[in-house]
């Protein structure tokens, strides 16, 4: 759209309520950091890698790259976005966020490719998924 579209799209493969929740609990996440509200949207995708996941699967189109306004935006908020997105993918997969213990103090990371992230199984189709 020559630089004019913006915003971001989430979308499902229709017919999947699994996948239908997961891209509402994206949606609902994304709204807390994306400040373009009005510009989010949910949708339905065909596409072959959103109908046949045994997971829930939601096809995420974060912001348009030709759009100046959205692009600074994304590079500007990486790692908001990157937590933002990470904490869905748990709340799909019921996974639990442990609070810190101020008693246990953690390892402090070099750089970002240090990150370990802890996600605990809590429903049993996804933990059948993933054979733990």
């Amino acid at each position: 759209a020559g630089g004019t579209a913006m915003g971001t799209r989430f979308g499902f493969y229709p017919g999947r309520r699994d996948s239908s929740n997961a891209c509402n609990i994206f949606k609902k996440n994304w709204l807390n950091i994306y400040p373009y509200s009005e510009k989010v949207k949910t949708g339905t995708y065909t596409f072959y890698e959103a109908k046949n996941p045994v997971c829930p699967s939601v096809y995420c189109e974060l912001v348009f790259h030709d759009n100046i306004t959205d692009a600074t935006w994304f590079h500007q908020n990486m790692e908001t976005i990157a937590k933002n997105l990470a904490q869905s993918i748990a709340e799909v997969l019921g996974a639990g966020v442990k609070p810190a213990d101020p008693k246990e103090e953690e390892p402090k990371p070099e750089n970002n490719d240090d990150y370990v992230i802890n996600v605990k199984i809590t429903r049993q189709e996804n933990a059948d998924f993933f054979n733990k």
